[in-house]
C-alpha cells in the first residue's frame, strides 16, 4: 500500500525566516556592544594605570636622587642661592673622603648639589671641587664644571623641609589625570 504524500512536502523550507535572522542579528549585535564595552573599559583601565606607573616612576627618580645626595650632606640649605641663575630649592654640600691614586698623590673632593624646581621639572646641578697634591708637594684646586641633568618630570609639587640632621621631601607628580605623591625621610651625614 502507498502512503499519501504529505502536503507539507511542497513547503520545504531552503533557509531562514526573516525574523529568525532579526533575532541572530540582535544577539550579535548585543555581544558585539558587550564586547566592545569590555575593551574600551580594558583600555582605559590600562591607560590609567600607565600614568599612575608613570606619575609613580617620576617620584621615585627624584626620590631616589634626592635621598643618596642627601644622605651624603653635612650641609642643607633650603634657600635659593642668588649667586646662580636656577631657582633652588635645596644645596647640598659635603666632603668626600680622602683617597690616593697611584702615585700616591691624595685628593679630596667636595660637592655642591643644587636642586632646582621649574616648569614640573626638577634638574640636579653637580660642581666637584678637587684638593688634591701635586708631585712637588704644592696645593691645587680644580673645579670641574656644572654638570646639569632632568631628574624628574611632571612633578606639580615639591617640599623640602630641613632640621638638624634630618630632611623632609615631600614630591606630588601628576600625569594624565592621576595625582601620586611621596614623603621622604633622610638622615643626613653628621657635619
Amino acid at each position: 500500500m502507498m502512503l499519501p504524500k504529505a502536503k507539507s512536502a511542497k513547503y520545504i523550507q531552503y533557509g531562514f525566516t526573516m525574523i529568525e535572522l532579526l533575532i541572530t542579528v540582535a544577539i550579535m549585535g548585543t555581544a558585539g556592544i558587550g564586547i566592545t564595552t569590555t575593551i574600551l573599559m580594558i583600555r582605559n583601565e590600562s591607560e590609567r594605570s600607565a600614568s599612575h606607573i608613570n606619575a609613580s616612576h617620576q617620584i621615585q627618580h627624584a626620590g631616589n636622587w634626592i635621598t643618596r645626595d642627601a644622605a651624603m650632606a653635612q650641609s642643607v640649605d633650603t634657600s635659593d642661592d642668588v649667586g646662580t641663575v636656577e631657582t633652588e630649592v635645596c644645596t647640598l654640600k659635603w666632603q668626600g673622603w680622602p683617597r690616593t691614586d697611584h702615585w700616591d698623590h691624595q685628593y679630596i673632593d667636595a660637592f655642591v648639589i643644587r636642586y632646582s624646581y621649574d616648569s614640573n621639572q626638577i634638574h640636579r646641578h653637580e660642581t666637584v671641587t678637587t684638593d688634591e697634591y701635586d708631585d712637588d708637594g704644592v696645593f691645587q684646586t680644580t673645579t670641574q664644571n656644572t654638570t646639569v641633568q632632568q631628574v624628574a618630570d611632571n612633578i606639580t609639587a615639591l617640599s623640602i623641609t630641613s632640621a638638624t640632621n634630618n630632611i623632609s621631601v615631600t614630591l606630588t607628580a601628576l600625569v594624565e589625570g592621576f595625582q601620586a605623591e611621596r614623603t621622604y625621610e633622610i638622615t643626613t651625614r653628621p657635619g
